[in-house]
């Protein structure tokens, strides 16, 4: 009985004992207690580890032991007999892994320490029967999977399809994990989904028994699996390659594709849907059905296992995202720069990522939320936001020479949050960034900037974009004005749920142009909340802020209680400010001509580095003050220790000047 079958029908648990062992350790010696059954055999291995940098003695010899014990499981008879098979389904490390980790009995383990060398030695026993069934298993399961992954429509998608988990990609399902799954599609239609199990059956989520047909709308997300929902997926074994299928039909699934039974043999069932779909049309012809599929590999595993990889030190990409069409694959001459985002823009129901997002504003007070994939070429220089030029006789993007955004995917909020702590999570200093874009921005030139930015940077926790409806259009000045003031609760929620739910100990918030204009309202009203006892953010970076300079002096009284410190990147050479003067009647904070300085704020006069043509993008565009925000961001230096920035004084009160 699996996980799938077990929550469907009754919504009970099915648990796997994991044997767990008492350990003896005497004397450079380990010994794993537990019953020794007849039949088994001896195996040994051995494995030297040179202690890095980052290790510890005692993590250099777990590393050492767990390395021993897969060699030991890699010399057994019974291994090397399917050796070749393995290595044909590229297995070699799933198998050894997974026995290493759960069949090994009675390892003796002795230790032998070279200087920063650390040698370990396991003679442990195997039964030959359970190393054979678990092979056979594990193949089967990653043959069944290869063959589920596979296109089924004869002449591929009409449209686009996206199906997703609550893991990211990359990362295992362990035993006893809920499971969630996501679907979207670019199209209205009638839904199927198929779960392909390790254990060579498949399970039909939708429909089945207990779900009807289901009816999706074109961009929106169906949740299956997660809070409040129908079904209750947990992760049981057996372990190994497992598949998530989808089709969408703009028109009922005919019988030819119906499921006969809520469970049944996987290759039986790949058979006759093969069958099923030849005849299929997926363009629709004249009045026929439009079909569309998408496939999401998955790795599941134990507890055993998943103790085995970390003690062993390093991790494996182990979950394969494998949706139809395919969206960015791994290129060793670009990057991808995976951000967050939140945004109260109003989707525009294009499916093309630049064109995802648009000027309008979105319905009520919820934000959208979810994650972009953006490229970085390989010989992207810093400062650079690449795009095609038409003096270069560059007509279109390529991701090999421009920053592009590759990919918008919308996240329910728990989803979204769990991917944020995780990402949190895995930074050495568990930090994120926020970053408002300014006047004239569309969704898509915030999400290159940010994730530039953070390439730059060398940022290692998570880039956050909060993304106002700016109109994207010099002629919308008003507009945009309008829509900044408006979103200032949104994004003041959004700050408050950031650092509630992300798990951060470091907060940056970053803000440009008129970007500064909602970022300081929000931090403004953040500190009038008798709630707030101490600083909720690190550094608050206000570059070239849009805003009336002696609004900002009032909100910077309050709002200085907020962060740690707060950096105000000024520039008398920014003429998108000093049009914003003439326009306004009065002068802007971020115009140096007349600069502003306010108690609480760290004030620089960029005016001698900026280069950039309309004065107004050197936050991003310019090496030095990349620099600048490095070392203030990643280090806290505060300015008298920056060596190129150099005091001056306005009426007794000091600002810096950057002189690169």
């Amino acid at each position: 009985m699996r996980r799938i079958l077990l929550a469907l029908v009754s919504g009970m648990v099915a648990l796997a004992s994991v044997g767990s062992s008492a350990w003896a350790e005497q004397r450079g010696t380990k010994v794993e207690q537990g019953a020794d059954p007849a039949g088994l055999e001896t195996v040994q291995g051995q494995y030297c580890h040179l202690m890095g940098d980052d290790d510890t003695p005692s993590k250099a010899k777990k590393t050492a032991e767990a390395r021993a014990r897969e060699a030991a499981v890699a010399s057994y008879q019974v291994y090397v007999q399917s050796a070749s098979t393995v290595k044909n389904f590229q297995m070699e490390n799933d198998v050894i892994e997974q026995l290493s980790a759960g069949l090994l009995r009675g390892a003796k383990t002795t230790y032998e320490e070279k200087g920063r060398e650390f040698c370990a030695s396991v003679t442990a026993k195997l039964d030959p029967v359970q190393v054979e069934e678990r092979i056979k298993q594990l193949i089967n399961a990653k043959d069944i999977a290869t063959q589920a992954q596979a296109p089924v429509l004869p002449a591929g998608s009409a449209f686009g399809v996206k199906v997703w988990t609550n893991k990211q990609p990359g990362q295992p399902f362990v035993e006893g994990d809920p499971l969630v799954i996501y679907v979207q599609s670019d199209r209205e239609g009638y839904l199927k989904v198929d779960y392909y199990q390790a254990d060579g059956q498949v399970v039909h989520l939708v429909p089945n028994t207990f779900r009807g047909e289901v009816f999706v709308r074109a961009g929106q997300v169906y949740t299956f699996g997660g809070e409040g929902g129908q079904e209750k997926f947990t992760i049981t074994p057996p372990f190994g390659n497992e598949t998530i299928k989808a089709f969408v039909s703009t028109q009922r699934i005919d019988d030819a594709l119906s499921a006969k039974r809520g469970i049944e043999d996987s290759r039986t069932y790949l058979q006759d849907l093969k069958r099923g779909t030849r005849g299929v049309n997926v363009g629709g012809g004249a009045g026929g059905a439009q079909w569309a599929e998408a496939a999401l590999g998955l790795e599941t595993q134990d507890k055993a296992t998943e103790q085995h990889v970390m003690t062993r030190g390093g991790t494996r990409g182990i979950a394969k995202m494998l949706p139809v069409p395919k969206g960015p694959q791994a290129d060793p001459d670009f990057k991808i720069v995976r951000i967050f985002y939140a945004t109260d823009r109003k989707p525009t129901g294009e499916v093309q990522p630049a064109a995802w997002y648009g000027g309008d504003r979105g319905d009520g007070d919820k934000l959208e939320l979810g994650t972009c994939e953006v490229s970085i070429p390989k010989d992207h220089r810093l400062g650079s936001l690449e795009a095609p030029s038409i003096l270069k006789l560059e007509f279109s993007e390529d991701p090999k020479k421009h920053v592009i955004l590759m990919r918008v995917t919308p996240q329910p909020a728990d989803v979204f949050y769990a991917g944020l702590r995780q990402r949190v999570g895995q930074s050495p200093r568990k930090e994120a960034f926020v970053f408002v874009h300014g006047f004239n921005v569309p969704f898509s030139e915030a999400a290159r900037r940010t994730a530039q930015i953070a390439y730059d940077l060398q940022f290692a926790g998570a880039p956050i974009l909060y993304s106002w409806p700016s109109q994207g259009k010099l002629g919308s000045y008003p507009v945009d004005e309008t829509n900044v003031e408006w979103t200032v609760p949104h994004l003041k929620q959004f700050l408050a749920e950031v650092s509630a739910k992300s798990g951060a100990q470091s907060i940056h918030l970053i803000a440009h142009s008129m970007g500064n204009r909602a970022l300081t309202r929000a931090l403004y009203e953040i500190a009038l909340e008798k709630s707030l006892t101490k600083s909720k953010f690190s550094e608050v970076v206000l570059t070239a802020p849009d805003i009336d300079a002696d609004v900002f002096a009032r909100l910077a009284k309050d709002m200085s209680r907020t962060a740690k410190r707060i950096t105000m990147y000024g520039s008398s050479k920014d003429k998108a400010l000093t049009v914003s003067k003439e326009f306004h009647g009065y002068r802007r904070a971020g115009d140096t001509a007349v600069i502003t300085v306010v108690p609480g704020v760290d004030t620089i006069d960029a005016s001698m580095i900026d280069t950039s043509l309309s004065g107004h993008s050197y936050y991003g565009d310019n090496s030095s003050v990349l620099t600048d925000l490095y070392h203030l961001l990643l280090h806290g230096k505060p300015p008298e220790r920056r060596s190129y920035l150099h005091p001056n004084e306005q009426t007794g009160r000091k600002y810096w000047i950057f002189r690169p």
